[in-house]
């Protein structure tokens, strides 16, 4: 964590953040009407997508620095397993992406508060910040998971780019896991063999769009315990099982 911190890119990050802010605030004005979901939409968006920049140019950064520099021998040489440096690694960038997503997340509130203020009679008369608060939380825990494939990808491959490019492809098919599930199963009794060889993929990719809240909050819509529940406990599972992965990976891998 601290080392990301001291990362120059951060710094490049929160000015994009902050530029995105301001555009956010102009490019509302646009709308005339649904502005209270165009807000919290646009709000949310912004989140995701400087937590993802972090989780990208960064997380990735960290780890496959430690192995090009030949650092990871120093660390390795202490008492430090194998385990705990990929775990310690994905807790350190988990923390990384809490505070820059919560910095994040003040600055969007603000941005939603303004446009409540500006614009109330356009704001929908249900919007709770309970609701919004939980899509915050729900958003910044696909991040995690998005976090732990790209611990995994890193472990697998050794190239930075190339885990990216399987981070970034992964974000996309879990995404819209949804309509690829659709279009499968409408093409499952055309073409048999598509529905037997990605059937099993869809399986093993996170469906992201179960985190995605932005609607319920826009317009203060009735929360369903139940689904949260499953939601954060989907979530928590899938992270365990990757990191799992990631550190059987890990101690298979020739470092040399």
């Amino acid at each position: 964590m601290k080392e990301g911190f001291r990362n120059r890119i951060l710094h490049g990050i929160f000015f994009f953040v902050f530029a995105l802010f301001i555009l956010d605030c102009v490019l509302v004005n646009l709308f005339t009407r649904d502005l209270g979901k165009v807000a919290v939409d646009i709000g949310l968006s912004t989140m995701s997508i400087s937590g993802l920049v972090i989780i990208f140019f960064m997380g990735m950064n960290l780890l496959s620095k430690d192995i090009d520099k030949l650092t990871i021998y120093s660390i390795l040489s202490r008492s430090v397993s194998r385990w705990q440096y990929i775990v310690g690694k994905y807790m350190g960038l988990s923390l990384l992406v809490f505070i820059s997503v919560a910095v994040i997340a003040v600055l969007t509130a603000v941005f939603v508060k303004i446009i409540i203020h500006a614009y109330p009679g356009y704001i929908p008369p249900l919007f709770s910040w309970v609701q919004y608060f939980i899509a915050v939380c729900l958003a910044f825990l696909s991040l995690l998971i998005v976090t732990a494939i790209s611990i995994l990808f890193t472990c697998l491959t050794s190239s930075p780019f190339m885990a990216l490019l399987l981070t970034f492809g992964t974000y996309l098919i879990g995404q819209n896991i949804d309509l690829l599930v659709k279009a499968i199963n409408q093409s499952a009794t055309e073409v048999n063999s598509l529905f037997i060889v990605i059937k099993p993929i869809t399986w093993l990719i996170p469906d992201l769009s179960l985190f995605d809240y932005k609607t319920i909050a826009a317009y203060g819509l009735a929360l369903n315990v139940q689904d949260i529940i499953f939601t954060v406990f989907y979530g928590a599972t899938y992270i365990m099982l990757v990191l799992f992965a990631s550190v059987l990976i890990f101690n298979r891998r020739e470092l040399t």
